[in-house]
């Protein structure tokens, strides 16, 4: 869970209380011959915003799967996905003494996927 706000005084007809909050949970499983499974899922909320389409909610979803081989375990190959619901937006404010503006993005890389290989050297060495 978290909860943030955000305020400021500065201006009289510019001031600004910001929340942002939310709440999640993320599950994993592994299996003993080297799959693996894992999910998190996030609510993330925002309010205070003068603009509205910037109050809102976003179910922000996360999955990987991997799998572990050769002797000890050492290459592991894994595909992992970000945003896959591709609601996250990108949200920024600027005050200033004189001004306050506010700006979402919609145009930015948030949901992507990405494919890993690794190999671990002497995973588990041996003593001298």
């Amino acid at each position: 869970m978290t909860l943030a706000r955000y305020r400021n005084d500065y201006q009289d007809e510019l001031n600004s209380d910001l929340w942002v909050y939310g709440w999640g949970g993320l599950m994993r499983l592994d299996f003993d011959f080297g799959l693996s499974f894992g999910i998190d899922c996030y609510r993330n909320c925002r309010s205070g915003y003068w603009e509205k389409s910037m109050n809102g909610k976003e179910w922000i979803c996360n999955f990987e799967v991997s799998y572990s081989f050769l002797k000890n375990r050492s290459m592991e190959i894994k595909l992992q996905g970000f945003d896959v619901l591709q609601e996250l937006h990108a949200v920024n404010q600027v005050n200033t003494v004189a001004y306050r503006q506010e700006t979402i993005n919609h145009k930015g890389v948030n949901s992507y996927f990405m494919l890993n290989l690794r190999y671990h050297f002497d995973r588990f060495p041996g003593g001298a």
